[in-house]
């Protein structure tokens, strides 16, 4: 079955050529890429609770201080 409608903001009827790349350009702009706090949390917990330890006889061992 063909499609008789696209999205106008993908097609190259509905905006000229440098039009799209601006838009799309300013939807890449608008992402937000940034980890949320929650994230950011567990990461610096995980670092403080993290001890690796090197010996001579077994190398380094690395645990979770909990």
């Amino acid at each position: 079955m063909r499609k008789a409608t696209t999205l106008c903001s993908f097609s190259s009827s509905c905006h000229p050529r440098k039009t799209r790349r601006k838009i799309i350009q300013t939807k890449l702009d608008r992402r937000d890429d940034t980890p949320s706090e929650y994230i950011i949390r567990n990461i610096l917990n995980y670092s403080r609770a993290l001890s690796i330890i090197k010996t001579q006889d077994a190398g380094y061992l690395t645990m979770v201080m909990n």
